[in-house]
């Protein structure tokens, strides 16, 4: 059950054959689901992980009465966050030895950084991928997204998608509107036609995932986490998300200069927004897991 106290949450877990290592949660990005990740998740258990994720509010197998895009008249971020805490606590009840790692993507690592100062002392390391650069062009626009929200919050936001993500394929095929995800057409083809990925949020959603990314995007997110959790930040150099590699070496430098020991930047040469999902993801698939061996395994 949701946080929002109305919805009944889908949720999955990968296992291993063998004994487990360790627990990673995953928290998707915008405008897909859970299941999207299944060819990593897999990895990862092959590799002696469990792997758990949810779809949030408005998404996937949790959307009710085609309520896609649409998060909650209450406070949306509230809800999104407290499930992944509810999440988190569950999965630490069943497995309490196994060291922890949270892993968000997009908008999902925009909302594990918001966790990271509620859930630092209970995780072993933290994985945030593709995550957002400060989009200024979007400051004036602000009043406009909360009265939108405010006066029609279940009307599919086009003037915000538009404004928002209209201009990031241009650098790549102008003509394939998620040509700026990744190289792979198969994958883009898979995106555009699955029907719980790629739809358009509604006003509600865009001003949810707005308010995630003033939070995510400000230098004060690192406040209240212990400086010694490691934190590995990675992207493409390609990702218009983070300005080509801007914002992920914004947050490396912000958590650097304020003392943060365990912190990596990782920007993988002419990848796109999902790394996960890139043409040559195997070379990311591996890094991760020599990095959760080195930093959260402590083994070489």
């Amino acid at each position: 059950m949701s946080s929002d106290h109305q919805t009944n949450l889908y949720a999955k877990m990968w296992l291993p054959t063998g004994n487990p290592i360790g627990v990673i949660q995953i928290i998707h990005g915008m405008a897909e689901h859970i299941n999207r990740y299944q060819e990593f998740a897999s990895f990862l258990a092959k590799q002696g992980f469990i792997v758990a994720g949810d779809d949030h509010l408005g998404h996937g197998h949790s959307a009710t009465n085609n309520n896609l895009g649409y998060f909650s008249h209450g406070n949306a971020v509230h809800f999104l966050l407290q499930d992944e805490i509810n999440l988190c606590h569950k999965l630490k009840k069943d497995y309490p030895s196994l060291p922890y790692v949270l892993l968000g993507h997009s908008m999902g690592s925009m909302m594990a950084q918001c966790l990271l100062p509620i859930l630092d002392h209970e995780i072993d390391g933290a994985i945030l991928i593709g995550t957002s650069a400060v989009h200024r062009e979007l400051v004036p626009a602000w009043p406009i997204i909360s009265s939108l929200n405010q006066i029609a919050p279940h009307r599919i936001g086009r003037f915000l998608d538009a404004m928002a993500f209209g201009s990031f394929s241009k650098p790549f095929n102008r003509h394939v509107k998620f040509s700026w995800l990744t190289h792979s057409s198969e994958i883009i083809s898979q995106y555009d036609q699955d029907p719980w990925s790629g739809f358009t949020f509604t006003n509600n959603g865009f001003y949810t995932l707005f308010s995630l990314m003033k939070r995510a995007t400000s230098s004060a997110w690192i406040n209240g986490i212990r400086s010694d959790l490691p934190i590995l930040i990675t992207s493409g150099t390609h990702d218009p998300v983070g300005k080509f590699g801007r914002g992920p070496s914004y947050h490396f430098n912000l958590l650097t200069n304020a003392g943060f020991s365990k912190t990596t930047l990782k920007l993988f040469d002419g990848m796109r927004h999902e790394i996960l999902n890139e043409t040559h993801r195997e070379q990311v698939y591996q890094f991760i897991a020599r990095w959760l061996g080195k930093n959260v395994l402590h083994y070489r």
